[in-house]
């Protein structure tokens, strides 16, 4: 596994049915705050991106549930970049309540021009950073 980037989340009372238990669509929403958190604490900001005329565009998002989360759980969310290509980046995720196993997932985000919505290249400053968590480059 390549470096990371831990996030803890307490559930809250919203993001659940009526039996307490967490929504599927919610575990997607987790992604999105540790990725947001990883990219923070490498000094890229949304902002920063949006100046530069790029933004991260998800094309593929997949989660498996492995154990319901539910209400005031707290959770840790685990994010690694896991591939770093040309125009697009895969995180890997890991959710877990202490040592449980909640849910893993995948999500890649393509790199597009804000006028244009085309896909683009990484810009060399925002692929310097992110490959230092890149699994190939700490093998």
């Amino acid at each position: 596994m390549g470096q990371e980037s831990k996030t803890r989340l307490r559930v809250r009372i919203d993001e659940t049915d009526m039996a307490g238990v967490v929504h599927f669509s919610r575990y997607f929403v987790y992604f999105g705050i540790a990725h947001w958190e990883l990219l923070k604490s490498l000094g890229i900001s949304y902002s920063a991106l949006e100046s530069s005329g790029v933004r991260p565009t998800i094309v593929v998002a997949h989660c498996e549930y492995k154990s319901p989360a539910r209400y005031d759980d707290v959770l840790v969310v685990r994010v690694e970049v896991s591939e770093v290509k040309e125009k697009s980046v895969k995180y890997n995720y890991e959710i877990k309540k202490e040592k449980k196993l909640i849910a893993t997932g995948y999500v890649i985000h393509a790199f597009v021009d804000v006028n244009t919505h085309r896909a683009v290249e990484i810009p060399s400053w925002i692929r310097e950073r992110l490959e230092v968590f890149d699994e190939r480059t700490n093998a």
